[in-house]
C-alpha cells in the first residue's frame, strides 16, 4: 500500500459538485481508500481572505491486472488539469512525501517571492529601464542564456550612483503570503532560502524582515561610490541555483519555487518544483502549478497551514 494525498486550494468557495466529481474520477483510479476532509485557513496579515481547502489522504494498493490497462498517469493528469482551469491549485505526492512536510524549501525572488525585478527598478531609477526590462523579459523568457544577459543589463548600468541601490530596494515589496510561507516553514521546523539570480545589496533588506538569513545571490562590483557595470564575483545562474538547493538540503524531500526559464534546473533538481505565476518554459517542467499570486497557497499545498 502507497500513501497518497491529493489537495486542492481555492481563494474562493469550492464548487459544490467539485467533491462527487473528484471522487468518481479517483474511484476510476482504484483509490478507493482516500478520505476527504475539508477545511478553511483564516486570512494572514499578508493574505487577507480566507483559503478553502480539501485535502484527499490514504493507502492505494499498487495496480492490479485488471487496472493495468488503465493510463492511469493520463487520467490523473486530466483530474489535475481540469481542477487547474477551475482555478484551484492542485497537487498530488505519494510516497513519503504524502505523510510529511519538506526538508528544503527554496524561492526565487524576482517575480516570485517579491512582486518585483530589483534590477528592472534599479535600472528605471538610472534612466534604463526600458533597455534593462526588455533584456531580463527575453531572459525569463529563455530567449538568452542568464549569465550573458545579466552581464549585459549590468553593463548598462555602468556609472550609477550606488546610493540608487538603496532607493530601488525601497520599491520591493513581499509578494502575497510571502511572508506567511517564510513563518510557515519556520513553525514547523524547515529551512527555507532564497536563491536569485538577483543582488545582496537589494534582496538582504527585505528578507530580514521577515527572518531569512539563507540567501544566495549576486553582488554589484562599486568603485568610488559608482557601479562599475560588472557583477562581482561567479554569477548565480541556473545551474548555481541548482547546486543551492543541493547543498542546503538537510534531507531528501526538497521544493523549489519559481517563475521563470533561470529557475529549470532548480525545479529538476527538487524532489517537488513548483511554477509560481511562471513563464510557459518553466511550467512545462514543474510538478504543479500556481496560477495566482499568493505563496501562502503554497504553503496549504504543502500541509504547512
Amino acid at each position: 500500500m502507497i500513501d497518497h494525498r491529493l489537495s486542492l486550494v481555492s481563494t474562493g468557495d469550492l464548487p459544490e459538485h467539485l467533491l462527487p466529481d473528484v471522487e468518481h474520477t479517483l474511484a476510476h483510479l482504484g483509490w478507493l481508500g482516500l478520505s476527504a476532509t475539508r477545511r478553511e485557513i483564516e486570512p494572514a496579515a499578508d493574505a487577507p481572505t480566507a483559503l478553502a481547502v480539501i485535502d484527499y489522504r490514504g493507502k492505494v494498493p499498487p495496480l492490479v491486472p485488471t487496472h493495468a490497462d488503465h493510463d492511469h498517469d493520463a487520467m490523473l493528469a486530466e483530474l489535475i488539469s481540469g481542477l487547474q482551469a477551475l482555478g484551484l491549485a492542485t497537487l498530488h505526492v505519494a510516497g513519503a512525501a504524502a505523510t510529511t512536510v519538506p526538508d528544503l524549501i527554496v524561492a526565487d525572488m524576482d517575480s516570485t517571492f517579491i512582486n518585483d525585478e530589483g534590477l528592472d527598478e534599479l535600472a528605471a531609477l538610472a534612466g534604463k529601464g526600458t533597455e534593462v526590462a526588455a533584456v531580463t523579459e527575453a531572459a525569463m523568457r529563455g530567449e538568452l542564456d542568464f549569465a550573458g544577459s545579466l552581464t549585459q543589463r549590468v553593463a548598462l548600468l555602468a556609472g550609477t550612483d550606488s546610493d540608487l541601490i538603496d532607493e530601488a530596494q525601497g520599491r520591493l515589496t513581499l509578494t502575497p503570503g510571502a511572508a506567511t510561507l517564510a513563518a510557515a516553514a519556520r513553525d514547523h521546523g524547515l529551512r527555507f532560502g532564497i536563491v536569485s539570480g538577483g543582488f545582496h545589496e537589494m534582496i538582504d533588506p527585505i528578507l530580514a524582515e521577515v527572518g531569512i538569513t539563507r540567501c544566495a545571490a549576486n553582488r554589484f562590483e562599486v568603485a568610488d561610490g559608482t557601479l562599475t557595470g560588472a557583477v562581482a564575483g561567479p554569477i548565480v545562474d541556473a545551474e548555481a541555483k541548482a547546486n543551492y538547493l543541493r547543498i542546503w538540503a538537510p534531507g531528501p524531500y526538497t521544493v523549489a519555487i519559481g517563475d521563470g526559464a533561470n529557475d529549470i534546473e532548480m525545479l529538476r533538481a527538487a524532489s517537488l518544483g513548483i511554477a509560481f505565476d511562471a513563464k510557459p518554459a518553466l511550467r512545462e517542467v514543474a510538478d504543479v502549478s500556481v496560477n495566482v499570486r499568493r505563496l501562502d497557497i503554497v504553503a496549504a499545498l504543502l500541509g504547512l497551514r
